[in-house]
């Protein structure tokens, strides 16, 4: 219940790592020794401030205790003085329309009626902050794979998942997917394990847990604390004062072209790919040319290469060479090969890149592969490796016209007021649930007039902006 609240808006990221420190600080309390009436554990913010991080400032105690109050409202966790009390149902949530978003949300999960075994480290690294793709990622991987086997006492720490269920079920993008397992693996939290591609394909990666992982030795993220010699991070806070840093210092990341979209289809078969026959055996001999003594195959390849591609005569430096290969694409499409477009683009280059890696002649391997049809052999590498390359490419190439493109853009001309309004607007984007009217009244105090109209004038420059009208 808590992931699917974050994942839908209902509690900022914040408050879902204060949800794992009272975990943390319930369990702490678990081992004690039983409480007469005059003993009772004590629950206090600054607890809660040393697992999810911070100098422990008292505007920073004051937020944590605001997001302790917006949690006790949502009903997901209620932190007392001397109790901690977890939401066992959605019925005891208080969300209002979102209550239908979560049961569908809840129905995606496998074993509903399991509790799901979380180690101590873990959940106090997920206090302290991993990004928000690492801490989805994490929570889909222990709903999938860790259980508790009673009868046998013994704990399951390995299983099967696929990056596109944790994309769909959590409306991440499948970049940020394959990054975090990628962050995750790094870390040593999660240890791969080698799979045929077709059962991966399938089924998903196999993967384990490491249940001896610790989060001192590794790096995790910036909002992770690091090691013990140094300070904890502080807790992220919005006023005014930063809005205009943030505007400034923040970097927006690029997205990758359609082009390099691809996906890969199951394989048809189970048969491997031929590596040895007549198209792919040796062609030619390198013995030595008697007329002038050295090698004619070298020769051969010296004028292949300052002579254009051709189809019907395809070397290895041909397939090495973008530029080059792209040319062959051409030429397949107008010879009636079934690669047109852009998906037929990418498919020719995973064959190219099949042919460079597992071929003898990639040449000869790469017209078996193109005039029998033979896409059920790429693999999920091939096509990473292809995306990979033709985004490369593309963007070698639209680099060189975006200096251009930009010196056309007019540049903005915004005041002090419309900029103030433009930082607050990208915090309040940030920072889920905030209102930026909120911000700057509470660090400037402006009233609702005045924000009105200096967010009109702001919205105006945007269009001038976009338009390229000076006079709009």
């Amino acid at each position: 219940m808590a992931v699917g609240l974050y994942s839908q808006g209902h509690i900022t990221r914040r408050q879902l790592r204060i949800y794992f420190a009272a975990h943390e600080m319930a369990e702490q309390r678990r081992y004690a020794k039983k409480q007469t009436a005059k003993e009772r554990p004590v629950f206090l913010i600054e607890q809660i401030a040393k697992l999810t991080g911070g100098r422990g400032s008292q505007t920073a105690l004051r937020a944590l205790a605001s997001d302790v109050n917006a949690l006790a409202r949502t009903g997901l966790v209620s932190i007392e003085a001397h109790a901690i009390q977890f939401a066992k149902s959605t019925d005891a949530l208080a969300v209002g329309e979102g209550r239908g978003q979560l049961s569908a949300f809840l129905e995606q999960l496998p074993n509903l009626r399991r509790t799901v075994p979380v180690p101590r480290r873990l959940i106090r690294a997920l206090a302290a902050g991993f990004g928000k793709a690492e801490t989805l990622y994490i929570a889909a991987f222990l709903l999938r794979s860790v259980f508790w086997k009673k009868k046998e006492g013994l704990f399951t720490v390995d299983g099967r998942m696929k990056g596109s269920w944790v994309s769909t079920l959590f409306d991440l993008s499948r970049r940020s997917v394959t990054a975090a397992r990628r962050h995750l693996i790094d870390i040593g939290w999660i240890e791969p394990l080698e799979v045929h591609q077709m059962i991966a394909n399938l089924y998903g990666v196999h993967d384990v847990v490491n249940i001896h992982w610790k989060p001192g030795s590794v790096e995790l993220t910036k909002d992770v604390p690091n090691q013990p010699t140094e300070p904890p991070t502080a807790l992220p806070s919005v006023s005014v004062d930063n809005c205009l840093a943030e505007e400034e210092a923040a970097g927006c990341s690029s997205t990758l072209p359609p082009d390099s979209a691809g996906r890969s289809s199951t394989p048809r078969n189970k048969k491997a790919l031929p590596t040895e026959d007549l198209y792919t055996r040796k062609l030619g001999s390198c013995a030595p040319d008697p007329a002038t003594g050295g090698s004619r195959k070298r020769k051969d390849a010296v004028g292949a290469a300052l002579r254009p591609p051709t189809l019907r005569d395809v070397h290895a430096h041909d397939l090495k060479d973008t530029e080059r290969l792209l040319v062959l694409h051409a030429q397949a499409e107008v010879a009636g090969h079934d690669v047109c477009g852009e998906s037929g683009r990418l498919e020719f280059l995973a064959m190219a890149h099949r042919a460079l890696t597992r071929g003898k002649n990639p040449g000869a391997l790469l017209l078996w592969l193109l005039t029998n049809r033979k896409g059920e052999f790429i693999t999920q590498a091939d096509e990473d490796a292809a995306a990979s390359r033709l985004s490369n490419h593309l963007n070698a190439h639209a680099a060189t016209n975006r200096p251009a493109f930009r010196n056309q853009t007019p540049q903005r001309s915004l005041t002090e007021e419309e900029r103030l309004v433009e930082g607050c607007l990208r915090a309040a984007k940030r920072h889920r649930g905030l209102d930026p009217f909120a911000i700057v009244q509470q660090g400037r105090g402006w009233n609702r007039e005045r924000w009105d109209s200096a967010h009109a004038r702001y919205q105006q420059a945007q269009m001038q902006q976009w338009c390229g009208d000076e006079d709009a």
